[in-house]
């Protein structure tokens, strides 16, 4: 019986392209079944996505994310998204099994990243979020997400390059009982969560390896490093 890739967005920045392409090897390194991984690069969708630049955003994949469902044609099978700032350290099948048929999004709800407003890396600005009804600002839950694209039939590009920032990356868009939960394992926020062994995914939202000193000893940055070496290799004459 055919078997459709399972689809993996990435966040492609042209400040970072080390980021990306690491990133997108840890998962076919690793992964047990067919993967399809595509870079979202704005330069691509500029023909029908013409959204201004937002001096609050810090990269430019900031709000493009949300296209993911309409990049699917809004089917039913699950599409995964992630920063590129991220690795992957388990087999992305096990996120994959994780899939409800029922929720427009599953993400990490467990998340209570509150920075103040200031900077990150390379001087990108660092925005808080007001916090909501509910108790939580919901800040990074869209960093990594598994859409369910048949469920979010609203977000069109025209409705992604309209809305405020903070009504896409708050769910504003998504009914309550179609968004999801996964386990914080599947996004691990590097210097905000403590190590963690088991973590699957983790996340270098406040700057990671690939720039420079100044980040070289954070968590998981071994692990960064060894994955681009294996990235880098290839087999010479023996």
């Amino acid at each position: 019986m055919p078997h459709s890739p399972l689809q993996v967005f990435i966040g492609y920045d042209p400040v970072e392209p080390v980021a990306y392409h690491v990133l997108a090897h840890s998962i076919i390194r690793q992964s047990s079944i067919p993967v399809s991984i595509t870079p979202v690069a704005l330069q691509h969708f500029s023909f029908f996505y013409k959204r201004a630049w937002d001096k609050k955003q810090s990269n430019e994949f900031a709000f493009s994310r949300f296209l993911v469902p309409h990049l699917c044609g809004f089917g039913a099978a699950p599409a995964i998204w992630m920063d590129a700032d991220m690795l992957v350290r388990c087999d992305i099948a096990e996120l994959s099994a994780l899939h409800d048929r029922r929720r427009a999004v599953q993400v990490v709800q467990s998340i209570d990243f509150r920075p103040d407003d200031g900077t990150k890396y390379l001087g990108r600005p660092q925005s808080a979020y007001p916090e909501l009804e509910d108790g939580t600002t919901r800040k990074l839950w869209s960093a990594m997400m598994m859409f369910t694209p048949r469920w979010c039939w609203n977000l069109t590009p025209k409705y992604v390059q309209s809305m405020p920032g903070l009504a896409l990356h708050q769910f504003d868009w998504c009914e309550k009982n179609r968004l999801g939960e996964l386990d914080g394992v599947w996004q691990h926020v590097v210097g905000h969560d403590p190590y963690d062994a088991g973590a699957k995914i983790v996340h270098w939202t406040l700057g990671g390896p690939w720039f420079g000193e100044k980040y070289a000893g954070v968590d998981y940055a071994d692990e960064w490093r060894e994955e681009y070496a294996r990235m880098t290799f290839a087999e010479t004459e023996k």
